[in-house]
This record gives structure tokens, C-alpha cells and sequence, in this order.
């Protein structure tokens, strides 16, 4: 149940209750047809009335002693804690009345203002508050109420149906347009649902063309040709059309002294005409997918300083710049800072270039004559660098310096490729020799210090070569001779000499391979025999002597060093006919024996 204020609410200005707020105004307060029990009054609380006893069934936050009437009956109901002992809270049903006809309007309007009447055909209720005005009755036929807000809106309801007299006029509360007979006063929207408003389809269905009544301006739609046509014209002779077809469209604008026409050709490309009657001259720009915005024709007679120019105008205006051009005003270029310069003097046939960057160091020239190429590259970082190139018609000269180092290379048709003096002191594994020094290190019978070379050297049978042999850098193998009998060769080995030699014996082939250095001597030799491998090795070096022989898997040895003499692979033996140590050539092993 609403408090006075919350309904106050419902009716202020401007406000449109509903029925069901009508309602709850009126179910708010004591009907005065209604019945009250004379014994209790003062104890009793009355609410107001509700449309049935489902209805107050369902009605909730009741304190006891709550009273309110039932229209549907004209009875009143109590609320209770406990009901006919039961100990449930309920409602219950009051007997007997009290008399209200002392009570007068002003009495009523002092307790709210609300007065109802009912007689068991007819009910009618009647409420006045500050700044408004509420009245309902009903019967067998109906109900119907009336009354003035304090917003100053009026409203008539019969039946559920409301008409209000607000700021825009006598309204409906919603749409009864389902009720309309033909003495109703409708409403806007009736109206506008059932006018049908006109479009353009309806007006051409009903005629194609129309023009003013001075004929000046015509308007015409012709769907069977394709065709749309709006004319405009005024009495002082300015006016302005557009024609559309379905192959294209024409805009034309026109005065006494001029007209301007703007359409697309069969091309489909657009055009811009404009005709001035007073210089009898016209102007056409076309804009086509291919050449873009074009004159129609050579104006440039008519070109003004905010003209757009078109590109023969441009091309007859300026030169383009190419190199003749550059060098009739002037052959050389210096940058900003004076580092950088290039010149070509085309009348002797000279350019020349010099490019350098004062932060990095770099530097390079260039200089080209008839006579002469030459290129200069260098940088200073603290230290002399750099490489050059120059050719003459005879000669090509390369050179590269760093420090107080350097090298020159010169090619020409007498000397070919050759180096301006000896160098072989810096050459590297990969440096390209000369020939000097190949006939110094490799010619053959040359020498090189007191050493002999052996490469190129053909001993004959029986002969033999006496000397110091110089074999580092060369690994030098013998031709194998035709009964293979022997073969040998020598080669560098971690800074020593590596001979190996192959020697033929009847079926076996031994195989001596000697290694010397300037703190080791070593030699193994090897031979397989019935598929055996046999192996002997000496090894000499300053820490000791070493002696090992191998038999298939089985090795036996004896190293002799300061410490003592140490055996390999010796085994005991309890054979009284052997020695202290000796190697059994049956088997090949070491054996000792005990005394």
C-alpha cells in the first residue's frame, strides 16, 4: 500500500494516471457506504477498499487491525493475528456497521477527502484533493469517471477508456481504433494509417509531366523511352536542365551571356563546355580514363596567371635539363664543405673526382684522360693506407702501401704480370709467387742457401746424390716402378722429415716407414705374412729407447730409460732350457724365467 506522498506523486502536474492508479488512490481510503463494526471502531485501522477477497488475499505487509472494505461484497475485513483460533494471522469478517451520517464534506475533506457510495446496484466514489477533482460510478452498465488534475488536465473514462484534454489537445489514452463507429472522433493515428500518402510512383501513374503555370518550368518522366527531363527557366532568360537517358546525362546552365554544359560522350569520358557569347569563345575539358583532364583544343592564349596549364604549355616553357646543359653553365661541383669536388672538361676530354669524409678518413680520386685512367683510394686513421690504380695505353700499375710497407704489381704486353722487386720475403701460403723465386726454390740442380732440392731430380740406377737435402714444403713420392720392386718417398711431418719406403720380395710386400726430427728418430717396419700382421717399431728419443714388435694381437717390448729397463707382454715360464729373458721364435712371445 502506498503512503499519501508516493500517491500525491501520481497526480501531479502534467501527470496522466492510469486506471490502476486511479485505483490505488481510491482503495487508499474508507468508502463512506462502507460498513464498520460500531464496537471496535477505535481500535480498528481503515485502509480502503479492494476489488475482491482474492484480492486481499494477496495483499502482504498487514499489521493487525487493518481494515479494508470488499467491493464485490460491500463487506469489511479485519486483519488478525490470530484467526478463529488458530493461531494464523488472517482475515476476518467484521458484523455490523457504524453510523457515518454525522460525517459531512468537510469532515471528509479533512480526512482526505474521499467519499464512496453504494447501494447494491449502484456505487459511486468521490475524491477532492488540493488543486483537483475525482468522481467514478458504475452500475449495471458500466462504470464511467471524470476528473480534473491539479496540472489542470481533464479526463473523461468510461469503461476503461480514457479521452484527456492535455496541451496538445483532446487525446486518447491508447488506441481504440477497434471501437471507432462512424460518429467517432478519431485520433491523428487513425488517420495517417489510413490516408495513403503520395508517392512518386502514384503521381507518374497518374501523369508523366508537369510544368508551372507561366510554362517557364517543365518536369517530365518518360519510363517507356528511357527518359528524364527537368527544364528551369525564369523570366530574365537565365535557366537550367538536366536530360538523363539510359545511354547518358546532360546538365546545362545557361544566362544571357553565357552557357555552361556538362555531359558524357558515347566514349563514356566526361565534358566540360562553356560558351561566352560576348568573346564569341568557348572552352571544353574532357576527363578521360586514359589521358585524364585534357583541353579540348591549344588555349594557352587564354591562360591567366591561376590557370591550370596543360602539358604542351609546360613542354614549349621549359627545357629539360641533360647533361650538355649542365656542363655549358658550368663543369664542376664542389659540396658545402669544400671536401668534395668533381670536374669534367668536356672539350679536353678530362674528369676528375675527389671524394673524402674528414670523420672516417676515407678518401679516393679519380681522373680520366684521353692518355690516362687513374684511381686513388686511401685513409689516414693514424696510420698510412691506401691502394691506387693507373693505366696507360701500355701499362696497368697496381699498388697498395700501409705504413712504410708496400707492394707494386705492373702488366703489360712485354713483361706481363710482374712485381716491381723482390717481395718473396712477405710471401704467405697464399701469395702469388714470382717467377724468381719458383727457379730459386724448385728449378732443377738449383740450390737455395747450402741446400740441395730433390723435386724434378731423376737419379739413375746405381747412382746416388750426396748433400743437404731441402724437403720442408714438399712431399716428394717416386714414379712406382714397373715390378713394383721399390718405391719411396719423403715429405713433411710436424716439423720433421716422414720417409716411407715399399719394397717387393717375392710375394711379400715391407713396408719401412722413418720419421726424423731434431728430438725424436723413429722407424716401423711391416710386413703381412699368411695373413698375419707382423710389426716392428724403434723408437729413439732423449728420454728413452724403445723396442716393440707385434704379432697379430700379441705385442711384446722393452723400453730402456733412466729408471731401468721395463718389459711389455712378458710372460713366466718354467722351461729350464730357456734363459733369464728370452723371446721364443716359435711363438713370438717374451718370456722369463724365475731362478
Amino acid at each position: 500500500m502506498k503512503s499519501k506522498e508516493e500517491l500525491k506523486k501520481l497526480f501531479e502536474n502534467g501527470d496522466k494516471p492510469t486506471q490502476e492508479e486511479f485505483w490505488e488512490w481510491q482503495d487508499s481510503y474508507w468508502h463512506k457506504g462502507e460498513k464498520l463494526p460500531s464496537e471496535t471502531a477505535g481500535l480498528y485501522k481503515v485502509k480502503g477498499s479492494v476489488p475482491d477477497l482474492t484480492t486481499l488475499n494477496y495483499m502482504s505487509n498487514m499489521s493487525e487491525g487493518d481494515v479494508y472494505n470488499v467491493i464485490e461484497t460491500g463487506d469489511n475485513y479485519v486483519y488478525v493475528l490470530d484467526l478463529n483460533n488458530t493461531g494464523e494471522p488472517g482475515w476476518d469478517k467484521l458484523s455490523g456497521i457504524i453510523d457515518l451520517s454525522s460525517i459531512n464534506l468537510q469532515t471528509v475533506l479533512d480526512n482526505g477527502g474521499v467519499a464512496s457510495f453504494k447501494n447494491g446496484i449502484q456505487t459511486a466514489f468521490y475524491a477532492m484533493t488540493q488543486g483537483g477533482f475525482q468522481a467514478q460510478t458504475s452500475n449495471q452498465s458500466g462504470n464511467g469517471s471524470i476528473g480534473l488534475g491539479n496540472n489542470g488536465e481533464f479526463h473523461i473514462g468510461r469503461n476503461g477508456r480514457m479521452v484527456y484534454m492535455t496541451n496538445n489537445g483532446l487525446t486518447y489514452g491508447q488506441d481504440y481504433s477497434a471501437d471507432f463507429v462512424d460518429r467517432s472522433l478519431v485520433d491523428k493515428a487513425y488517420v495517417d494509417s489510413k490516408a495513403s500518402p503520395a508517392n512518386l510512383q502514384t503521381v507518374l501513374d497518374s501523369g508523366n509531366s508537369a510544368q508551372s503555370s507561366n510554362s517557364n518550368s517543365r518536369f517530365s518522366v518518360d519510363f517507356e523511352n528511357d527518359a528524364f527531363d527537368v527544364n528551369m527557366n525564369s523570366i530574365d532568360g537565365t535557366g537550367s536542365s538536366l536530360n538523363m537517358t539510359s545511354t547518358g546525362f546532360a546538365f546545362n546552365w545557361f544566362n544571357p551571356v553565357g552557357n555552361i554544359n556538362f555531359h558524357n560522350d558515347i566514349s563514356n569520358n566526361l565534358v566540360f563546355h562553356v560558351v561566352d557569347y560576348n568573346s564569341n569563345t568557348d572552352t571544353i575539358i574532357n576527363l578521360t580514363a586514359t589521358h585524364g583532364l585534357t583541353y579540348g583544343d591549344n588555349y594557352s592564349s587564354k591562360f591567366t596567371d591561376s590557370s591550370l596549364v596543360d602539358k604542351a604549355y609546360v613542354d614549349s616553357k621549359t627545357s629539360p635539363a641533360n647533361l650538355q646543359s649542365v656542363l655549358d653553365t658550368g663543369n664542376s661541383a664542389t659540396s658545402p664543405n669544400g671536401e668534395n669536388l668533381i670536374s669534367l672538361d668536356v672539350v679536353n676530354g678530362i674528369l676528375s673526382s675527389s671524394l673524402s669524409n674528414s670523420f672516417s678518413g676515407f678518401s679516393s680520386v679519380l681522373n680520366q684522360s684521353p692518355a690516362q685512367i687513374s684511381f686513388d683510394s686511401t685513409q689516414n686513421d693514424g696510420s698510412a693506407k691506401g691502394t691506387s690504380f693507373n693505366q696507360t695505353p701500355n701499362t696497368i700499375i697496381l699498388s697498395s702501401q700501409k705504413n712504410d710497407l708496400n707492394a707494386l704489381l705492373k702488366f703489360d704486353a712485354l713483361e706481363l704480370l710482374n712485381y716491381n722487386e723482390d717481395y718473396s720475403s712477405r710471401y704467405t701460403n697464399r701469395t702469388l709467387v714470382d717467377k724468381a723465386y719458383v727457379d730459386a726454390a724448385i728449378a732443377g740442380g738449383g740450390s737455395i742457401g747450402d741446400f740441395v732440392t730433390l723435386a724434378g731430380i731423376d737419379v739413375p740406377s746405381g747412382d746416388r746424390m750426396e748433400g743437404n737435402f731441402l724437403l720442408a714444403n714438399y712431399n716428394i713420392l717416386t714414379e712406382t716402378p714397373p715390378d713394383n720392386s721399390i718405391q719411396f718417398g719423403f715429405g713433411e711431418l710436424f716439423g720433421g722429415v716422414n720417409y716411407t719406403g715399399t719394397f717387393k720380395t717375392g710375394t711379400d710386400n715391407y713396408s719401412n716407414t722413418l720419421f726424423i726430427s731434431p728430438t725424436a728418430f723413429q722407424e716401423i717396419v711391416s710386413v703381412v705374412k699368411d695373413s698375419i700382421n707382423h710389426r716392428a717399431e724403434f723408437d729413439l728419443n732423449p728420454e728413452k729407447i724403445s723396442f716393440k714388435q707385434t704379432v697379430d694381437s700379441s705385442v711384446i717390448g722393452i723400453d730402456i730409460e733412466a729408471e731401468g729397463i721395463s718389459f711389455e707382454g712378458l710372460e713366466l715360464t718354467t722351461n729350464d732350457s730357456y734363459p733369464i729373458v728370452v723371446i721364443d721364435p716359435a711363438t713370438g712371445k717374451l718370456y722369463y724365467r724365475m731362478l
